[in-house]
């Protein structure tokens, strides 16, 4: 159980990197399997696949998998330098400003 605001959000944040590793990984697997598929035919139909609608959407699942992953590190990066940084600091900055700030 998630007994303060901060814990919630660090969970939301570990699980928003793994959506977004699994997004990652889920486009490594398709594009390996249209690999297989395409084979030694690849050379002669890559302008027709750079042009489809299946590598661009393999692009777009691939971007953004990768960006949510991006977000969610840094967003918990600086929770836990806040965490480290309030003991030696007293002004304390609460973790929905910093996931703000991160989000800017």
């Amino acid at each position: 159980k998630c007994r303060s605001s901060v814990a919630l959000l660090n969970k939301s944040l570990i699980l928003s990197i793994s959506l977004g590793d699994f997004l990652v990984g889920l486009y490594l697997l398709l594009i390996s399997i249209v690999d297989i598929v395409k084979g030694k035919s690849y050379c002669q139909s890559q302008a027709e696949w750079l042009t489809s609608i299946e590598c661009s959407s393999l692009g777009i699942l691939s971007t953004i998998g990768s960006q949510i992953s991006l977000f969610s590190m840094t967003a918990l990066c600086l929770m836990r330098h806040r965490a480290v940084d309030s003991g030696r600091n007293p002004r304390l900055v609460s973790a929905v400003d910093y996931f703000r700030a991160a989000f800017i």
